[in-house]
């Protein structure tokens, strides 16, 4: 999720549209949060991470999910969409199929083509 309240706010009001959100401002809380919905058989669609998050860059925090969900049937069977928010234009996007990259500010627009990509939608 994005560092900055207004940011955030603005986003979680976007990503209500398509169901219930949380947000985390750390990458632990991130880890956290997926692992508890895994254990209650009620895993996240997608995770949004902002590429500035602090101390946890978000390729460390990209295999720490991926290694979580590598320690159960349910997260191999259906891995979480894993969507980047990042102010760098000049960062390229992510050539995996689970993976999209949104470049701040976030709109309707960009965040339903990421939703596409990642075929949420």
């Amino acid at each position: 999720m994005d560092g900055e309240f207004g940011s955030r706010k603005k986003i979680l009001g976007l990503l209500s549209e398509y169901g219930e959100c949380h947000a985390a401002l750390t990458g632990q809380e991130v880890l956290e949060a997926i692992e508890s919905a895994r254990k209650e058989r009620d895993p996240y669609h997608a995770v949004l991470l902002d590429t500035g998050m602090p101390k946890t860059g978000p390729g460390r925090l990209i295999e720490k999910i991926r290694h979580q969900e590598g320690l159960d049937a349910l997260g191999e069977s259906n891995p979480v969409k894993i969507i980047l928010l990042s102010q760098d234009a000049k960062e390229d996007p992510p050539r995996q199929g689970d993976l999209s990259l949104i470049r701040k500010p976030v709109d309707r627009i960009k965040l339903s083509a990421a939703f596409e990509q990642v075929r949420l939608l």
